[in-house]
């Protein structure tokens, strides 16, 4: 019998069951709203349907046959409820079972209803076994009237009558139970830990894990079963709703307990007195991998770190062996004493890497700590006090404060903050708001940018950003609001700001004018077209003949805005072109550019097959002198003279002109003496200029098709239609705008035009005057764009640049100082006086006090007796004013800061906005650009390179990136130098792309340049630097070959990244300095240096030497990473293993001396690290075919046919044998130790090869580095603590008869130092475990 809860908890038979008996085919149907909790899924419903294995756990075999385990709760209550309902069945108590579709504890709660339940089939024992007699059908039935049941303080409603009652009641009795059954449990271990395999009790053992799943149904706001009160009482008798929390701090503490006793933390596997700990240790760095690989683990940052404070080791490769011998031998596994052999006896006389600069950033955490580092120390003042007097100036510019960081703040922001670090190394030495009144509005929209500013300046510090926070800049600030009144009023004095009406971007949803870089194109706009046609009033005598009152000629015009037709003054035609009258029976005669008769054919749809008649082809200036008269008005207009902006692209050749609203419209207008008429209001709607029938409609709306609707009944309309295209709208509010003439305040760039372009190309140097030595060759200097492109940018936008439309009618921003006559209101108050006086005010209040104070108190003294005649404006200036009197405000006027300033950094669309409102301002008033270099950076796109918008999905929050997202590990934390590593590895100069997979990618970056940095300090434990007391380090002159051309090396890639940061090129810095990581470092001078590292004598004079070198990389390595990376590369300098020059990486400037170390035996190293490349490959080969295992276990043959080279090697030959000193070389610049082998061999044919070596192992000729190689197993016997094959090992008596010579005495150099004599450690046979 199948049965179904459904979500009206309900208890419902299947609505229908076909059931198929062809062998074990079953067909279920699922009720309906059994989805709306744990939807099993098509797949998994065929499956279970099917009768084959689902990954739910459920096999259903055949439906009398089924077992669906229900839980011990609800069995045994159906059990007791068939007995007390008189049924039988033939079902035994221990075969009788339930099982419930993947929610086995989906029971409901005490006095609730309305739980969603999954599907229940209930069957028993086998095919013969069924019930004898179907359950009650009130068995399952819950009846609504359930919800207003009173129950008792016990929960229990004395209604036994209502089974779902008693089954709540059973719950409860049930869980008390097995709540007691805890307690005991408890008692007995001390905890509430119950084992899922606790055999005892595995009926306990499953309530308390269904608790766990409830109480975190219940912490996700779902539905559950675990009340407050359980969650008290269970909580109060110590119950762990986390328990693998639990077991984990349980095992660390074991594990710290095990390091005091043995002095490490490496448990091996066959602890057999804590066989647990051992399996969590190794769980630990299997998770630690999977973390460490962005896959699914259980490690977090947290437990990294408290792993990594008491010692514990990742990777046991290197220091197991070491550690292994201090385990008591009682503790290991197996009978006896015995364990695994340890890889090295000699291991505690081998010198290995310490340091306790983690592995991990722990970014998350680490970084925060170190930007309190730079604030607790005061860095930023401490370096900006100790500059030179020629400082070096970013000028950021004035963002808008209107909302949270994105990846292209991030950008902008980490660009800037490398030019800066690297300078400080170089350089060291709605309704509402209608409602609301303007001061109200201002201080509303004040205190929205301030809460911004917080918020940004918070993220912009935690992407590691170098700043001034504590005084930043702001432009609403009382000193800068002045010193931008300041250049009004220069400006104005000098007659470039002026008043006048003229068509302008208007934005009727935010009623001001607008910028053009205020605007936004957005795709997919759609604007309506027409064609219309105006009749000839009066030809001109190229066209009279073809003019009569019976059959007129009329003016064919295009526009896609037909709501400014009743602006229309004038048609415009380019007196250049070719223009026909033509004729056709559907147009009657039309005026049109001879080369568009024929798209307006098509374009009107004229029959298959005709086409228009030409009865006469002038030139437009033959149009001129014609007259139409207005289809909608009795206005006669003319046909005038236009410009080159009149081509034959599109439309008629003949261009309706509404000086109201269009610029070009307005010129030809003014030139030709046109009235400027704008029929709209401040909301875009039409005044009663367009006549009574459009009065009141919005032009962008109902106003629009009105007009197209007269101008058919007029009989003029040709053709309308859809047209798509670009057009301008409001970057706040998105919506459409309009061109239309207002009265506003102007800038007139044409009476600076030609300095400005010219100072696109030169700036003054520090020392120039501006009156007697502007653009002089000896005082001025270049602007530097980057990339060269903005230069062409900047020109066309300012080549092109009308009067600039500095007003705005709005509350908010600086307000224009100017007073209108109240009679009148054309009249204006402006003047030197005003100026001073207003400018004063500002700076002592603020511009709020422009609406604060009447204009008895704003204006001077001379003018206050006229008061009443006044009135003051309430209009404000254009946000590009402000942001472009940034350079007056800021610059110029800070003393610790200067003009012009270093550089401008901003995205590419800034050279219409600040980049070009900067440079009019400053040219117009002082005759050259404000900036020096002018840097622009692109923006960003996904993965796919795609624009990344919130309306596509697509964005990345650079907090996520950071701080990782709520599934740590799909979503890993990767820190503020991670986001600033893409920054610094993308060509920013483009569009960038961005996305996850890219952000791993930067990751294993990060990691190397990570890893290695800790490699360099973790063998510089016991090193003194030169200059410090007892200093170990090797001079230069006596260093080897080999450690000399690193030091080369070294010195060309720090000039390499500097010059790249100097040129912005910061792409090209990070590139060099990762390959120096990898290539240079990593796999070939640190990899080679391992042997005098580990295996030479504390004091070897090869060992030092290394140091000495590893000492000027790590210093020049985290210089040069310092301006890209700083948290890393402050991390590493925290961790200097010596005393630190500086307290902070950027104290002490760029390092300068390490750029200074000549190339050295440069061929010679380049041509072994070609010639190691093909023994590696050669050895590849012999690995794969278990010939030799490490490096170590090969010897090569060489032959070299060009004999300079072979010259070259054969110094480099070392002994015969592995000796103390060698003889033969310094025992560094030596092939052995250089190419990782035990012995090569220089042969002098390569038949000695063949002879010597498998024809596998041997190269061709084509080789990298033109020689012939191959390898083969080394001769001799291996040294146990350096690995390296000598014939001589065992055969010279020496006290460790299984090490060489070499070994011998770094032995008794370390029993000297120590003070001991060296023991091996105990290694016994191995035992089979117990």
């Amino acid at each position: 019998m199948l049965y179904s809860m459904t979500p009206s908890t309900n208890y419902l038979p299947f609505r229908e069951e076909q059931r198929k008996r062809d062998n074990s085919e079953i067909v279920a149907t699922f009720p309906d709203g059994y989805d709306e909790r744990g939807d099993l899924g098509k797949a998994k419903r065929r499956r279970i349907a099917e009768g084959t294995p689902s990954s739910v756990g459920s096999v259903v075999p055949k439906v009398g046959n089924s077992w669906w385990k229900f839980g011990a709760i609800e069995k045994d209550f159906i059990k007791d409820i068939l007995k007390k309902e008189s049924q039988t069945s033939t079902v035994s108590d221990t075969a009788f079972s339930f099982k419930t579709l993947g929610h086995s504890d989906a029971t409901p709660q005490i006095g609730t209803t309305g739980t969603n339940y999954p599907p229940y089939i209930l069957s028993a024992g086998t095919t013969e076994q069924t019930l004898s007699a179907p359950l009650p059908n009130n068995l399952f039935n819950i009846a609504e009237t359930t919800r207003n049941v009173d129950y008792g303080d016990d929960g229990f409603s004395s209604d036994d009558s209502n089974p779902t009652l008693k089954f709540r009641a059973y719950q409860a009795e049930n869980w008390s139970e097995k709540f007691e059954e805890l307690i005991e449990f408890r008692n007995k271990y001390g905890h509430c830990l119950v084992p899922n395999s606790f055999k005892e009790n595995p009926t306990l053992a499953q309530w308390v894990k269904r608790q766990r799943y409830q109480y975190k149904l219940k912490q996700e706001g779902k539905r559950s079963t675990v009340s407050d009160e359980r969650v008290e009482a269970l909580e109060e008798i110590g119950f762990v709703w986390d328990s693998h929390k639990v077991v984990w701090e349980e095992r660390l503490t074991e594990l710290i307990d095990y390091k005091r006793q043995t002095g490490n933390c490496n448990v091996p596997s066959r602890y057999a007195e804590n066989r647990q700990l051992a399996i969590w240790v190794k769980r630990q760095r299997r998770q630690y991998k999977f973390y460490c690989t962005n896959k699914p683990s259980s490690m977090t940052e947290e437990r990294i770190s408290r792993l990594e404070a008491i010692g514990f080791e990742w990777d046991l490769r290197s220091k197991y062996a070491n550690n292994l011998g201090k385990v008591p031998g009682r503790l290991i596994a197996g009978k006896g004493s015995g364990g695994k052999k340890p890889k090295n006896p000699f291991a505690s006389t081998i010198i290995l890497p310490e340091t306790g600069f983690s592995q991990r950033a722990n970014a998350i955490q680490r970084e925060p700590e170190i930007q309190q580092f730079w604030k607790d120390y005061d860095l930023y003042n401490k370096l900006s006090e100790s500059a030179p007097n020629e400082r070096f100036i970013l000028h950021d510019g004035p963002p808008y404060a209107n909302g949270d960081l994105h990846c292209g703040h991030a950008m902008n922001k980490i660009l800037k903050d490398f030019i800066n670090r690297k300078q400080v190394l170089q350089t060291m030495k709605s309704k509402e708001r209608q409602a609301l009144t303007p001061i109200t509005l201002r201080e509303k929209a004040a205190a929205f940018a301030k809460e911004a500013v917080e918020k940004q300046s918070k993220g912009f510090q935690r992407f590691g950003v170098f700043g001034d926070f504590e005084n930043p800049y702001l432009t609403m600030q009382p000193e800068f609001e002045a010193a931008q009144i300041r250049v009004f009023g220069d400006m104005f004095q000098k007659g470039y700001i002026f008043r006048g009406r003229k068509p302008v971007h208007w934005s009727p949803s935010s009623r001001t004018a607008l910028a053009e870089a205020e605007l936004e194109y957005p795709e997919g706009h759609v604007s309506k077209s027409i064609y219309v046609s105006f009749k000839v009033q009066e030809a001109s005598d190229a066209i009279k003949d073809f003019h009569s009152d019976e059959s007129p000629v009329k003016v064919a015009v295009w526009t896609t805005t037909p709501w400014t037709m009743p602006a229309n003054m004038a048609v415009a035609v380019n007196p250049e072109l070719s223009y026909s009258v033509v004729e056709h029976e559907k147009t009657g005669k039309i005026i049109v550019a001879t080369d568009l008769m024929g798209s307006l054919a098509a374009k009107l749809g004229l029959e298959e097959g005709t086409s228009f008649d030409v009865l006469c082809t002038v030139t437009g200036a033959d149009l001129v002198g014609t007259k139409y008269t207005h289809p909608l008005y009795e206005r006669n207009s003319p046909v005038l003279a236009g410009g080159d902006y009149i081509t034959t692209e599109s439309g008629t050749g003949l261009v309706h002109t509404a000086p109201g609203h269009g610029q070009e419209d307005y010129q030809t207008g003014l030139k030709n003496g046109l009235e400027l008429l704008s029929p709209v209001d401040d909301v875009g709607k039409f005044t009663i200029e367009a006549g009574e029938r459009f009065a009141g409609m919005s032009v962008l709306g109902d106003g629009n098709q009105a007009i197209i609707d007269a101008l058919t009944e007029a009989g003029a309309l040709m053709k309308a239609e859809d047209y798509g295209h670009k057009y301008p709208y409001d970057w706040r509010t998105k919506k459409p705008t309009i061109f239309r003439a207002t009265d506003q305040w102007f800038a007139s760039v044409e009476g600076f035009r030609d300095s400005a372009l010219k100072a696109v190309d030169e700036h003054l140097l520090p020392d120039a005057t501006i009156e007697t030595e502007l653009f002089n060759p000896d005082t001025s200097s270049k602007v530097k764009w980057v990339p060269a492109v903005g230069k062409n940018r900047i020109n066309s936008f300012v080549s092109g640049r009308g009067d600039w439309c500095i007003s705005r009618q709005r509350s908010w921003g600086v307000p224009i100082p100017v007073f209108y006559d109240k009679e009148t209101g054309k009249e204006v108050l402006l003047d030197d006086h005003t100026l001073d006086h207003i400018e004063k005010i500002f700076a002592e209040q603020g511009s709020d006090a422009w609406w604060k104070l009447d204009e008895k108190d704003l204006l001077p003294e001379m003018y206050k007796d006229q008061a009443d005649k006044w009135k003051k404006g309430t209009d404000t200036m254009d946000v590009w004013f402000d942001s472009g009197s940034s350079w007056s405000g800021v610059a110029n006027a800070r003393e610790a800061l200067a003009y012009p300033a270093d550089v401008y950094l901003e995205g590419s669309d800034q050279h219409r906005g600040w980049f070009q409102s900067s440079l009019l301002t400053s040219t117009a008033l002082n005759g050259h650009a404000p900036y020096k270099t002018v840097i622009t950076h692109g923006f960003i796109l996904d993965e796919e390179g795609y624009k990344m918008s919130k309306s596509l999905g697509n964005t990345l929050d650079p907090w996520q990136i950071m701080e990782g997202g709520n599934n740590k590990k799909l979503e890993p934390a990767y820190g503020a130098d991670v986001l600033r590593l893409w920054v610094a590895s993308v060509d920013y100069t483009g569009d960038a792309t961005m996305g996850p997979n890219i952000i791993k990618q930067i990751f294993e970056s990060y990691r190397k340049l990570r890893n290695t940095a800790r490699y360099l300090i973790g063998n510089l434990a016991d090193f003194v630097p030169a200059g410090q007391p007892d200093s170990n380090a090797v001079p230069y002159d006596e260093l080897p070959s080999l450690d000399k051309w690193m030091l080369g090396r070294l010195s060309a890639v720090l000039k390499e990244a500097d010059e790249g940061m100097e040129e912005y090129h910061f792409q090209r810095a990070i590139q060099e300095l990762l390959r120096f990581a990898s290539a240079d470092m990593s796999n070939f001078y640190l990899d080679v240096a391992k042997d005098r590292l580990y295996i030479s004598a504390v004091d070897d004079a090869r060992r030092r030497s290394c140091q000495t070198v590893i000492h000027a990389l790590l210093e020049g390595y985290a210089k040069a990473l310092a301006p890209i990376l700083p948290h890393m590369a402050e991390d590493i300098w925290q961790n200097l293993p010596y005393s630190k020059p500086t307290e902070s990486v950027f104290e002490g400037g760029w390092p300068a001396h390490l750029t200074t170390f000549e190339e050295h035996d440069t061929e010679q190293w380049e041509f072994v690290r070609l010639l190691r490349d093909d023994v590696n490959k050669m050895l590849e080969g012999a690995r794969s075919d278990k010939l030799v295992g490490a490096s170590l276990d090969a010897a090569a043959f060489v032959y070299v046919p060009d004999e300079d080279k072979r010259k070259m090697l054969q110094a480099l030959v070392g002994d015969e044998h592995l000796i103390v000193p060698p003889v033969k070389t310094n025992g560094v610049d030596e092939l052995r130790t250089v190419l990782m082998l035990s012995q090569v061999h220089l042969v002098d044919t390569p038949e000695e090869i063949a002879n010597s070596c498998d024809e596998k192992y041997i190269s061709s000729a084509e080789t990298l580095s033109g020689c012939t190689v191959g390898v083969a197993k080394a001769a001799g016997k291996k040294c146990e603590r350096c690995w390296f094959y000598d014939t001589e090992i065992g055969t010279l008596g020496l006290p460790h008869d299984d090490v060489c010579q070499r070994c011998n005495d770094a032995i008794s150099v370390w029993e000297r130092t120590k003070g001991e004599t060296f023991t091996r450690p105990p290694v016994e046979e191995e035992q089979p475990v117990a």
